[in-house]
């Protein structure tokens, strides 16, 4: 998913959205375009740059990065 996302945001950073130069500048097919083009209507960059902050800080949580900040936030309330 966070690939998905990271490519969705170079989508929008291109000028060119040619499908034969999209496939070659994110390394996808040039069959795949077509949902990254209908992506990028439904997600802004803004949504984007979210979406990665929350699938960066699942990621941190499953890995127990966030347990510490959570367990002071209950017991500590700061």
């Amino acid at each position: 998913m966070h690939q998905f996302f990271m490519q969705l945001l170079q989508y929008h950073g291109l000028e060119n959205h040619n499908p034969s130069h999209v496939s070659r500048v994110l390394g996808i097919r040039e069959f795949t375009v077509k949902e990254y083009q209908l992506a990028a209507r439904r997600y802004p960059m803004k949504s984007i740059s979210c979406i990665l902050e929350k699938i960066r800080t699942a990621d941190l949580n499953c890995k127990g990065l966030g347990l510490i900040q959570s367990l002071k936030k209950r017991y500590f309330g700061s």
